[in-house]
């Protein structure tokens, strides 16, 4: 269907949403146009984490204009450039029903029985990354002014500064075009969603760095242990406290997307170690403590494999596999391997107990995610008669 840009016509050029046909762009196939697409994603990604290492590593970083800065800019125009040539103009068609019934007899003799050429048409799923180069961009401008406005940032500030949130939401709707893609009607690779949506992963793991287990094992921090009354009770359970919570966000951070790809009609085999094995390793880049975390990522890694066989092995034998006992099987993989690698170097400092009960806990919250990941949503009818009940829920749903 044909829409106008904001219900304007400039110069003659219109903008449509995306091919509702669901065919690539003209001389382009799905599998070029992904796998280009992911390149593009994929230096972005990891111009991101060079800037990141940069920022850690050499604090006497205080430009704007930076080498690091400058691959990441030139992946946004790579991007750029790539869906203006997936957008260009597309063959003439033939006016489909619903346009030729909106016009009247003379405007149908006018216009003819086909549209125009000049029409920008990105390909379906991908109207979202052209949003995303936009936002990019924009970012990228705000961001060159707050650092001369107010200098470059050093330390947490960093990755919570308004601009640099803006660069995010960008750089998330230019990476995802693939996976918004094979959502669609157009063919595309179930690999290429998966990395998509790894490079997304990426992102989001890049900008909660500071609460990442893969980057800093809490397994290695000091614990002191003291009665609840006695004085620096809190002092010396606080790096446990904040330990604890590094190994539940980044629970989440990988049993969401792995969530997603198991309500795929076709699973990717290895799904696990597809997703952690690439997000712990880009961590290390991040990493103030490089040889903990290195076991830490090992440990991991491993775990994932691990998870990935049983998960085979459950399938092979039939034997019922449904997403809250993949997201244990996952979770308790993960996190045992690293909590085995990290004792088996001799850097755990924390208690049997409270290793293991984190470990134990990261694999109930991961359990209850799958539950709400895949809790049925009211229905149209359902949903209305919940908002025309003044009190209680009607009769005919669960109160």
């Amino acid at each position: 269907m044909w829409t106008k840009l904001g219900s304007r016509c400039c110069g003659g050029l219109r903008v449509r949403s995306g091919r509702q046909d669901g065919a690539p762009a003209r001389g382009t196939s799905p599998h070029r146009r992904d796998g280009v697409s992911l390149v593009a994603g994929a230096w972005i990604v990891v111009s991101l984490f060079a800037d990141g290492w940069a920022h850690t590593h050499l604090p006497d970083l205080e430009s704007f204009f930076t080498p690091w800065h400058a691959a990441l800019y030139s992946g946004l125009l790579a991007n750029v450039i790539w869906l203006v040539w997936l957008s260009r103009p597309t063959r003439p068609r033939p006016r489909d029903a619903s346009e030729t019934s909106a016009m009247s007899p003379s405007a149908r003799m006018r216009r003819g029985a086909t549209v125009a050429t000049w029409h920008w048409s990105p390909p379906a799923g991908y109207g979202g990354g052209v949003l995303g180069a936009v936002i990019f961009g924009g970012g990228g401008a705000a961001d060159m002014a707050w650092h001369s406005a107010w200098g470059v940032e050093v330390g947490l500030d960093a990755l919570l500064s308004p601009p640099h949130l803006v660069l995010l939401v960008g750089a998330l709707l230019l990476v995802t075009s693939p996976w918004r893609a094979s959502s669609s009607n157009t063919p595309a690779t179930h690999a290429a969603a998966t990395v998509s949506l790894l490079l997304a992963v990426a992102l989001m793991a890049f900008f909660l760095i500071y609460t990442s287990e893969f980057a800093s094992p809490a397994l290695t921090s000091t614990y002191t242990r003291l009665p609840e009354a006695s004085p620096g009770h809190a002092a010396g359970e606080a790096s446990a406290i904040l330990g604890l919570g590094r190994f539940l966000i980044t629970t989440v951070l990988f049993v969401v997307p792995l969530l997603m790809l198991w309500r795929r009609p076709q699973v990717p085999t290895g799904s696990v170690s597809r997703i952690v094995i690439p997000l712990s390793g880009l961590s290390l880049a991040v990493s103030d403590d490089l040889g903990p975390a290195l076991w830490g990522v090992l440990g991991a890694s491993f775990g994932a494999l691990v998870a990935d066989v049983t998960i085979a092995l459950l399938r092979r034998h039939h034997v019922p596999h449904r997403p809250s006992v993949l997201a244990g099987v996952a979770t308790l993989g993960v996190w045992s391997g690293h909590a085995a690698a990290l004792t088996a170097a001799g850097l755990v400092r924390w208690p049997l107990a409270l290793t293991s009960g984190v470990v134990a806990l990261s694999g109930l919250v991961a359990v209850l995610l799958s539950y709400l990941a895949s809790f049925p949503m009211l229905d149209d009818q359902r949903r209305a008669a919940w908002a025309g009940t003044s009190s209680g829920a009607p009769a005919d749903l669960p109160r």
